[in-house]
């Protein structure tokens, strides 16, 4: 689910002006945000007589054009192009999208008063109308982080119980499971999400109608290729990770990870009290996608290294719920 909000108002407003000042805000908070630009008119991107430009007057059906630090495509359309073609090819990697303008979209919005009389907006989800005043910059960036959060936090969360190689053939790295006991915690964990997911080879090994499987990204091994398989199969979801040997894991530990939710945070792995970092018992939000793709086409295998730069949350669960992460190998039958 891309979070989107709208900075709307009539013409004269001071749309662009708040979000130019906002914008700095939002990335000292961590933020990676996005702005689409709302034109009624013919965009002007290109100095005339930029070779990109010249590639484009020239027929070109897309143009882009690089440095080390940024990039932009500029594409050709055959006809209208309404906004909702155009979100999905943002960036997935951006916490945040604000849109300037469109007022009369079911966007949620941010209403920039006017200073003279206007017809009232109140199309779609309104969470503020600001006058023009001094305290407009503070109060549109409360308003845009509480927004945030409250999104952030209630984006569909599934489970994906990771099950590792089959253990009938000997393929996988994981521990041998044991049916009953995967079940039970199949059981256990459905009702904490929106969805449940077996991942991995050895999800083959159980009765039908247990839980739809998804099978590992071929070419990788161990938990990577089941992550990046979730993010590819519903990459507007977060995904809670669990494997089949944390058979104490249940409803408090999936409460107590969902807390640790907020915006610029695209992973919550729990720290133990040994300092290790824990994969599983863990949430993935859909933003980590781009970064592992990036890594894996580079060649990077091990999740650590391939979510090192990524903004990741490491708290500490209390001692009442660290048996949630204590693995127990049992052996199938």
């Amino acid at each position: 689910m891309r979070l989107v909000l709208a900075i709307c108002g009539y013409s004269g407003a001071g749309k662009t002006t708040l979000i130019e000042r906002l914008l700095p805000r939002l990335a000292a908070r961590g933020l990676r945000v996005g702005v689409v630009k709302h034109d009624s008119h013919q965009l002007d991107l290109d100095p005339a007589g930029k070779d990109t430009a010249r590639f484009f007057a020239a027929g070109a059906a897309a143009v882009c054009a690089h440095d080390p630090t940024q990039h932009f495509v500029r594409t050709r359309e055959s006809g209208s192009v309404p906004l909702t073609d155009v979100l999905p090819g943002l960036p997935a990697d951006l916490d945040l999208v604000l849109v300037e303008g469109h007022k009369d979209s079911a966007l949620p919005k941010l209403v920039l008063e006017h200073p003279e009389p206007r017809p009232t907006i109140d199309t779609g989800q309104v969470i503020g109308r600001l006058a023009l005043s001094d305290q407009r910059l503070d109060q549109a960036e409360q308003l845009v982080a509480s927004w945030l959060d409250d999104a952030w936090r209630t984006r569909p969360l599934g489970i994906a119980l990771f099950i590792g190689g089959s253990a009938s053939d000997g393929s996988g790295d994981s521990a041998s499971f044991d049916i009953p006991s995967v079940e039970r915690l199949v059981a256990q964990l459905r009702p904490c999400g929106d969805r449940l997911l077996l991942v991995g080879g050895g999800a083959e090994s159980f009765r039908p109608g247990l839980s739809p499987v998804l099978p590992d990204v071929p070419g990788l091994e161990g938990p990577l290729a089941g992550l990046l398989g979730l993010l590819r199969y519903d990459p507007e979801r977060a995904w809670l990770c669990v494997a089949c040997d944390q058979p104490g894991f249940g409803a408090r530990h999936v409460q107590w990870l969902a807390e640790q939710r907020r915006p610029a945070v695209w992973a919550v792995l729990p720290r133990l009290g040994g300092g290790g970092v824990e994969p599983f018992g863990a949430i993935y939000e859909p933003t980590l996608l781009p970064p592992i793709e990036r890594a894996v086409a580079r060649g990077t295998r091990a999740p650590q290294q391939v979510i090192a730069a990524a903004p990741i949350a490491h708290p500490e669960p209390p001692a009442e719920l660290l048996d949630g992460w204590r693995n127990v190998v049992v052996r199938s039958r």
